[in-house]
């Protein structure tokens, strides 16, 4: 009895040590599946080109730190939703192949991808702004090529890209038209796909100048991929009737703050969001232009955030999860709380709860 009982301590010490290996090995190859995926976006080494020091320290922090509301995503079937008004392609679209874009506004008549940092920007932006968008072009580069970039990272770069766009909507055409010269004719499919998630984050942040719109949407009908065009188009053509309704510069109908993680996995998974339904609670209620002359307000431990107008729904989302020493603009929301010390720094107002500022009867919350 006491040989059987060693035997089956032998045994089970040993089916322990081969599960622990397994499960070793297993791993190794998961990762080592992972990095052979990720260095497929690779064209050239890029990860050697220089970024700014403050964009280094967000994404060493976004590589340790847990995003907010990453477990509070899913995938749902979500019930079809009817759009009253369709949007559709101007009868004009065939007037503008983009080639006459890089003809016109292009400092130089090339297009077409490029391994090396630009030495001058692509368009003709003003003076003062070149350097900046030399050192964009550098960050585009890493985005679509960087191995080392995924999760959490890759949306901290994005979104300072982004940033740099909305802080400085002279750079906006720029931006745009470097992404798609990096798209054109990019035979590598993990890069260029890189390419069209961040071109299509970048139009859902700022819509192109009036001078390029109708360009732009023609090459996105023409070349963007399966599942993302349809996405870009209705961006784009969505964007041009805002400024046309608005003042008409499309500066003035761009976000405050870059892409929420909601955003980001919806582009990714090139589905819808969930907020959609909001829209059917505004249309029975009798609100026709739902994307202007209505406010939300978001309830947020403790305190109302209200949107100030002519404002972006997913602004309060996103100004929750980009971290504090995120270069984000200075934000209009109205805050009414009983604690003025835990408003938020980029807060545009303040006031205190229950001066003047009444809880609304009915709410959506977000």
């Amino acid at each position: 009895m006491y040989v059987n009982r060693k035997q089956y301590i032998k045994f089970f010490s040993v089916a322990r040590i081969q599960m622990q290996f397994v499960a070793r090995r297993k791993a190794e190859e998961e990762r080592r599946k992972r990095e052979t995926e990720l260095t497929k976006r690779e064209v050239v080494n890029v990860t050697h080109l220089v970024i700014p020091a403050e964009l280094g320290a967000l994404l060493q922090a976004a590589g340790v730190r847990r995003e907010l509301h990453s477990d509070c995503l899913a995938l749902l079937q979500a019930p079809h939703i009817q759009e009253e008004a369709q949007l559709t392609l101007p009868l004009d679209i065939n007037n503008y192949p983009f080639y006459r874009y890089v003809q016109i506004y292009f400092r130089e008549p090339k297009f077409g991808m490029l391994t090396a940092p630009l030495e001058s920007p692509l368009t003709r932006v003003e003076e003062d702004l070149r350097g900046e968008a030399v050192a964009l072009f550098v960050m585009v580069l890493r985005f679509m090529g960087d191995p080392h970039l995924n999760g959490a990272q890759e949306n901290m770069f994005g979104n300072y890209i982004i940033q740099r766009g909305l802080s400085s909507p002279g750079l906006q055409d720029e931006i745009l038209a470097q992404v798609v010269n990096q798209v054109w004719r990019n035979v590598n499919l993990e890069n260029a796909e890189r390419g069209w998630l961040l071109l299509l984050a970048c139009v859902c942040s700022f819509a192109p100048s009036p001078k390029m719109d109708k360009y732009l949407l023609k090459f996105v009908s023409d070349h963007a991929p399966a599942g993302c065009q349809a996405l870009l188009q209705h961006r784009l053509i969505q964007g041009n009737q805002k400024t046309q309704l608005g003042s008409g510069s499309a500066p003035d109908t761009a976000r405050t703050y870059p892409l929420a993680l909601l955003e980001w996995t919806a582009n990714r998974k090139k589905a819808n969001m969930v907020l959609h339904p909001v829209k059917l609670v505004w249309c029975y209620r009798g609100v026709s232009d739902w994307w202007r002359g209505s406010s939300i307000l978001m309830k947020e431990h403790g305190q109302w955030v209200e949107l100030a107008g002519h404002d972006y729904v997913m602004d309060l989302v996103s100004d929750l999860e980009l971290p504090p020493d995120f270069p984000k603009q200075k934000s209009y929301f109205v805050i009414s709380t009983d604690d003025p010390a835990r408003v938020r720094a980029t807060a545009g107002l303040s006031v205190p709860h229950g001066a003047g500022v009444e809880t609304p009867g009915e709410t959506i919350d977000l």
